[in-house]
């Protein structure tokens, strides 16, 4: 059986875009959760920064 290939990974602008709608999703429930993901963003997402060639550790599921 031959192995998938693995889905194109998203831009930085897409991944920070997810970031977004999961910290507005979380707003309504998880209030302190949300500010902390939303506090958190540039630590969280510094992998963006990285040109995507070395993102290549980095996995998208």
């Amino acid at each position: 059986m031959m192995p998938q290939p693995s889905p194109p990974r998203p831009s930085a602008d897409e991944v920070w875009a997810q970031h977004c709608r999961v910290v507005d999703h979380h707003r309504v429930g998880l209030v302190d959760a949300a500010d902390h993901l939303d506090q958190a963003a540039s630590e969280i997402l510094t992998f963006t920064g990285f040109p995507q060639a070395h993102r290549s550790q980095t996995r998208y599921q």
